[in-house]
């Protein structure tokens, strides 16, 4: 009687993981933490002493996010002297499926060893979700980072990090890039999906060009990730259908086998 039991517990087991029904992020995944933001700033002290400092986030938590800055602090005196800072998001959390582009810029030009300032911008995309159910996840990004390569006083860098998956640029001076295409299964728990740039200017670094100094930054990232519940998929729902299939026969004549 247990016996038999035991083998009907073991089919109506089998037949719940087999037929669960599927459904979208938003069911199966709880969206933890939304960490993402546009930040500028731009300090000139050729003059006067000026300072702007800014940052957006979304106007609620998981919404789409559509923002850009920039901040030019030249105004009211020579061109060439100058201090820019920009940042740009445009992201979404959509069901099953997350998209974003997004830029930092920086630059200051100084003549004649005069300090005038230094910008720094960065645009971040963090988000926290948490999967209760096993999903296969498609990943491809892009990435540039570039700045002067004859200065010192500018930097930039990029990177995309998912799971096992990551991407950087900006590793070494002048222009870099960086390009990522992977896919695979991720087990139910908590993940972390960050992009990130940043670019930063720094004017008047006299020790590399006494009479001109020229810096420039800029890099961005873009990225599009899908995520798909495993129960949706055929290939897996008959992967598991046939080890399900496989493992109720098995057990019988394990236990068949240890009798004899």
């Amino acid at each position: 009687m247990c016996k038999m039991t035991c083998r009907r517990f073991h089919l109506a087991f089998f037949a719940l993981v087999i037929f669960a029904p599927a459904h979208s992020l938003f069911a199966d995944a709880m969206l933890l933490l939304d960490n993402r933001q546009v930040h500028v700033e731009a300090k000139r002290s050729f003059t006067t002493f000026y300072y702007w400092n800014e940052t957006a986030t979304p106007v609620t938590p998981f919404a789409n996010f559509d923002a850009a800055f920039a901040k030019d602090n030249s105004r009211g005196v020579e061109p060439r002297y100058i201090v820019r800072g920009s940042a740009t998001q445009d992201s979404e959390i959509l069901p099953t499926r997350l998209t974003g582009n997004g830029t930092a810029s920086a630059e200051s030009f100084a003549t004649f060893g005069i300090p005038i300032g230094d910008s720094f911008s960065t645009s971040i995309f963090d988000l926290w979700l948490n999967l209760s159910t096993p999903h296969f996840y498609d990943l491809t990004a892009g990435l540039t980072a570039f700045w002067d390569r004859f200065t010192s006083g500018a930097f930039a860098n990029a990177s995309v990090e998912f799971a096992d998956a990551s991407v950087r640029a900006g590793t070494a001076y002048g222009g870099t890039s960086g390009s990522l295409q992977k896919s695979g299964l991720l087990a139910p728990g908590s993940y972390r999906f960050l992009a990130f740039t940043q670019a930063k200017s720094v004017g008047n670094r006299l020790e590399d060009h006494p009479v001109v100094d020229d810096n420039s930054a800029s890099a961005s990232f873009s990225f599009d990730l899908r995520l798909t519940d495993a129960a949706t998929v055929p290939e897996a729902t008959s992967t598991l259908f046939f080890l399900a299939i496989g493992m109720v026969v098995l057990i019988p004549l394990a236990q068949r086998t240890r009798r004899q």
